[in-house]
C-alpha cells in the first residue's frame, strides 16, 4: 500500500480505542446480518481486513468469535494473497477499505476464497450519492463506490444474497430498510450518539454497508 495509508495506520493506532463505538459496530453487524439471514450467532471466525489498530477484536473474544486481522502490515490488497487457507471464515469485514484501493478484484477474490461456504463478506465505504462533495478530502481515497455499484460488484464476483445499507450504527431494524433509506440517513440532522436527543434525529450517515454471502454449495 501506498506511503499515505500508512501514515494514516499510524495515525489510527496513537488514538485510544473507544470500546462503546466499536461495540455499536458489532451491533449493526448483528443487524445487517440478520436482515441479509445471517445469524451473527452461529459465526465462529471472523477475517477483519483492513483492520487498522484491531478495534474489532475486542467485541469478537466477547462474542466467542475467533478473530484475525489482517492490515497493510500483512501485504498488497490489490496484488497478494492473504496467509491463510481456503474456506477458513465465517465472516470477512472489510470497513472502510474497498475506496483506498484502484482495483477491489484481488480483495474480492480473496475475501471469497477465504470465505467458508455460507459465510458472508460485509463491506462499507462512503456513499458517493451523499458523500462526493468531501469523498476525496481524504488523499488516500482513489474509488468511490454506490449502492447500485456495490450490489453489481458483489454479484459479478458471485456473491449471493445480496444487500446494501446505509451507513447508520446500531439503529433499528427499520432504519436500513425501504426504497428511501439511504435519504432519510444523510438528511439526519445530528451525527454521532447524542444521548438527549431521538435516535431517530442523530447518526447521519453518508456511507454505506454492503453484504453478501458465498454460495453454499
Amino acid at each position: 500500500m501506498s506511503h499515505v495509508e500508512k501514515q494514516m495506520k499510524g495515525l489510527r493506532e496513537i488514538g485510544r480505542i473507544d470500546r462503546d463505538l466499536w461495540e455499536r459496530e458489532w451491533v449493526t453487524l448483528d443487524t445487517l446480518l440478520g436482515i441479509a439471514q445471517v445469524q451473527l450467532a452461529e459465526v465462529k471466525s471472523v477475517a477483519d481486513v483492513g483492520c487498522g489498530g484491531k478495534e474489532l477484536e475486542v467485541g469478537a473474544i466477547e462474542r466467542g468469535i475467533a478473530y484475525r486481522g489482517f492490515d497493510i502490515d500483512d501485504g498488497n490488497f490489490e496484488t497478494d494473497k492473504l496467509p491463510v487457507k481456503d474456506s477458513t471464515f465465517d465472516l470477512v469485514v472489510a470497513l472502510a477499505l474497498i475506496e483506498h484501493l484502484h482495483n477491489p478484484d484481488n480483495f474480492l477474490r480473496e475475501a471469497i476464497r477465504i470465505l467458508s461456504p455460507g459465510g458472508a463478506l460485509v463491506v462499507s465505504t462512503p456513499n458517493w450519492h451523499f458523500a462526493s462533495r468531501n469523498f476525496y478530502d481524504n488523499p488516500a481515497h482513489v474509488q468511490p463506490y454506490t449502492p447500485p455499484s456495490l450490489e453489481t460488484l458483489f454479484t459479478a464476483y458471485g456473491l449471493e444474497g445480496v444487500m446494501t445499507f446505509p451507513g447508520l450504527r446500531a439503529k433499528p431494524r427499520s432504519s436500513y430498510l425501504g426504497k428511501t433509506r439511504f435519504r432519510r440517513a444523510a438528511l439526519r440532522p445530528f451525527r454521532g450518539n447524542v444521548p438527549f436527543l431521538p435516535g431517530a434525529l442523530t447518526g447521519r450517515a453518508t456511507s454505506v454497508f454492503a453484504v453478501g454471502t458465498r454460495p453454499a454449495g
